[in-house]
């Protein structure tokens, strides 16, 4: 994996977890104490996350750092 691939899927899943969550963007940017323009950076690509940023990511989606860079669970087809 690149570093492009890297920022693709860390920016896939967390905007995943916030769907689900119900969360907005604003919402998980303030609390988890970052800035919206850092975030929507981070999302784009155009900023790398540093590992204490996908700390407190990740504590605020109820999920471990590394959850953030793993790729989604294969479903089974049919299968909701």
């Amino acid at each position: 994996m690149d570093a492009e691939e890297a920022h693709a899927l860390v920016a896939a899943q967390i905007r995943e977890r916030v769907a689900a969550r119900g969360l907005s963007l604003r919402a998980l940017a303030e609390k988890a104490e970052t800035s919206r323009s850092h975030l929507a950076a981070v999302l784009d690509g155009t900023r790398s996350p540093t590992v204490s940023w996908l700390c407190r990511i990740a504590a605020v989606l109820g999920c471990q750092p590394y959850d953030l860079m793993r790729p989604a669970k294969a479903r089974p087809v049919g299968k909701p």
